[in-house]
């Protein structure tokens, strides 16, 4: 007994051989066969394959994992061979190979790497995660479970209440994150809304580092929800986000809605004086992170959002008030560097792109490209959201240094009236690019006579 054990051993390990890194076989077999699930197919019939170090394995088309042998591989497929290899297979079910495979399926499939629509590795998805879950305690797909419940698939439906009972659960009670989608469902759910338990998810949430909890929090206090209304320190607490939500969009280059949502309810409250002095261009100076923040997120999401009506309202009240501003205006010093004051990042780079300087009149035009997808101007009356590429000109100007490079990360001030345009380079250290200086400008004569 022992013996035939120890054979059907070292077949399973060389039929695992050709398990992997399989590709050539497969496309140049006729039929194929699962390890795991002991299915055969046509290999006509392997779409999908799990990718590991530049190589490709075949996933099977009913279980998904990537333990396929087709006959090319010169192994027996006859069922009396494979039979006993599937049989071991299964009694290594929590062994690392199969477990790492079944992980790798679930992240494929969260990335988009499979069919999602597929209604056999949709279910599949959900089974694994169950397993994963349960068996190995795996606090991932713990929080992808109740993902998964909050948006349902072709699989499974939508269930708020079995996510939050995961959401909830003793293993994810230190994930900001869970805390956060808990708080969303209190507040959102058709039954059982509860804004109380809403703010204390998100308190837990924003303890644990979570700057969309953060940002509930500071709503909360905004509008005297659940909590006594506190604008000042609402309002503190969403300017206090804003800036790594910005960080964030410009280093992943990917839609975050409560970007937008955040931008918009500061924005809100320059426009309507609350919790600090009503400003119309400090309200389009957010409103246009708003607006940047809404056009990197996907069609299906924008549809979610129930406030997106008010905002453009909102917005072409502003616009309509200033809507004799030049497209193209004079941007004096001030707002150029103001402009870049939330892009310090020395990864950020920008490029300038000389075009004219007239030494006479301290004029000097050029253009600037940054690898940021968007850039916020202020210009004091109006503002303007650009996309990556604009001209600019500057008056009463004066080159101190200058250099045939054109790429720089950051400013530096040497004195009131001087800047360096300067790249942080991590191994030759900083180098400046250009050097200015800002001539004062000529008092202009008064029309009052004494």
């Amino acid at each position: 007994m022992r013996m035939f054990e120890e054979d059907v051993e070292n077949k399973l390990i060389n039929y695992l051989n050709h398990a992997r890194d399989n590709e050539l076989e497969i496309m140049a077999s006729t039929e194929c066969v699962c390890l795991h699930c002991g299915e055969y197919f046509s290999a006509r019939e392997v779409h999908f394959w799990e990718e590991h170090d530049h190589a490709l394995s075949g996933r099977c088309p009913k279980c998904g994992l990537p333990f396929l042998v087709g006959d090319a591989s010169g192994l027996s497929l006859e069922k009396k061979d494979v039979e006993p290899i599937v049989v071991q297979m299964a009694s290594k079910e929590n062994s690392p190979v199969i477990c790492g495979a079944i992980k790798q399926f679930c992240l494929d499939f969260q990335a988009g790497k499979l069919d999602v629509t597929n209604l056999t590795y949709a279910t599949q998805y959900e089974s694994y995660l169950r397993f994963l879950d349960s068996t190995l305690h795996d606090t991932s797909a713990t929080y992808a479970l109740a993902r998964l419940y909050v948006e349902g698939s072709v699989a499974t439906k939508a269930n708020p209440d079995t996510a939050l009972r995961y959401f909830e659960d003793d293993a994810l009670s230190y994930d900001g994150n869970s805390f956060y989608q808990a708080g969303l469902i209190y507040l959102t759910r058709n039954t059982d809304k509860d804004d109380k338990k809403a703010f204390e998810c998100f308190a837990k949430a924003s303890a644990l580092g979570s700057l969309e909890g953060s940002m509930y929090v500071g709503l909360f206090y905004l509008h005297g929800n659940a909590v006594k209304a506190d604008e000042d320190f609402g309002l503190n607490v969403l300017l206090s986000v804003i800036g790594n939500f910005y960080s964030r969009a410009l280093t992943e280059h990917v839609g975050y809605p409560e970007f937008a949502f955040c931008s918009f309810h500061i924005g809100l409250c320059f426009d309507e004086g609350m919790g600090v002095r009503s400003s119309a261009a400090r309200a389009a100076h957010y409103w246009l992170m708003t607006i940047a923040a809404l056009g990197q997120i996907e069609e299906s999401q924008l549809e979610l959002l129930p406030w997106i009506p008010e905002f453009y309202e909102r917005w072409q009240k502003i616009r309509d008030a200033n809507k004799d501003a030049a497209d193209t205006p004079l941007f004096d010093e001030d707002t150029f560097f103001e402009s870049f004051s939330e892009q310090q990042d020395v990864t950020s780079l920008k490029f300038l792109n000389y075009m004219n300087y007239s030494e006479d009149e301290g004029t000097l035009r050029f253009g600037i490209s940054s690898s940021a997808p968007m850039l916020v101007l202020d210009t004091g009356s109006s503002c303007f959201a650009l996309l990556k590429d604009t001209e600019w000109e500057m008056t009463n100007v004066k080159f101190e240094r200058f250099s045939l490079d054109n790429v720089f990360n950051r400013f530096e001030f040497v004195s009131q009236d001087v800047v360096r345009f300067v790249m942080d380079d991590p191994i030759a250290g900083p180098k400046t690019v250009v050097e200015l200086r800002f001539e004062p400008l000529p008092e202009e004569e008064s029309g009052d006579a004494e």
